[in-house]
């Protein structure tokens, strides 16, 4: 909550597994309970989560990809400490964004063709404001990955689910990003945990 009293209910789930069943007691026992009937969620890309999301509130709430968590997928954790350039095209799935596809491969392409493809996707997440502004980014985007079979597959997934993950197809009022909720994580490890703190 800020200086003016304005802010946000916050909860926090510590489990062992976060498996949908978990989730959706959790969900039962911070929001039903208490009469919210959420218009969004903005979350990570867990499948767990989005099942839980789907048989605790069904059609009446929308699921949204943080951009933050989105723009993420787009690197591969492991070369960007190694390397000055961003690889989106390069690696490993990463298990907090968009885990269920792929890391985009480009093993052809150079160093600036990936750069390009990165400062493309990104422009896409944040500045087109219209359809028409989308199709006319993407068609570029397509053309740059243009001979990749493995990139273009991983695109079309992308293209898919648009209106999960690009900010235009969301109310200005829904946030961006979810790491509000997840700064809690990082304290998490500085607080020692024991049986009488966890029940």
């Amino acid at each position: 909550m800020d200086d003016r009293g304005r802010g946000c209910p916050v909860g926090h789930m510590i489990a062992s597994s976060a498996v949908t069943s978990v989730v959706c007691e959790f969900l039962k026992h911070t929001i039903v309970r208490h009469g919210i009937k959420p218009g969004y969620f903005v979350t990570d890309d867990d499948p767990a989560l989005g099942r839980a999301i789907d048989n605790t509130f069904g059609a009446q709430t929308r699921r949204v990809l943080c951009a933050w968590h989105v723009q993420k997928s787009w690197y591969d954790p492991r070369c960007t400490a190694t390397s000055s350039y961003p690889s989106i095209l390069t690696s490993i799935p990463c298990r907090c964004c968009l885990h269920e596809y792929r890391a985009l491969r480009l093993k052809a392409s150079s160093t600036q063709q990936r750069w390009n493809l990165y400062g493309m996707l990104v422009a896409i997440l944040w500045r087109c404001r219209t359809d028409e502004e989308f199709e006319l980014s993407w068609a570029r985007v397509l053309e740059e990955a243009s001979g990749h079979e493995d990139t273009l597959r991983y695109l079309k997934r992308y293209r898919e689910r648009r209106a999960a993950w690009q900010i235009s197809c969301r109310p200005r009022t829904v946030p961006t990003t979810n790491n509000y909720v997840e700064v809690g994580r990082v304290c998490l490890p500085a607080i020692p945990l024991t049986a009488a703190t966890t029940h």
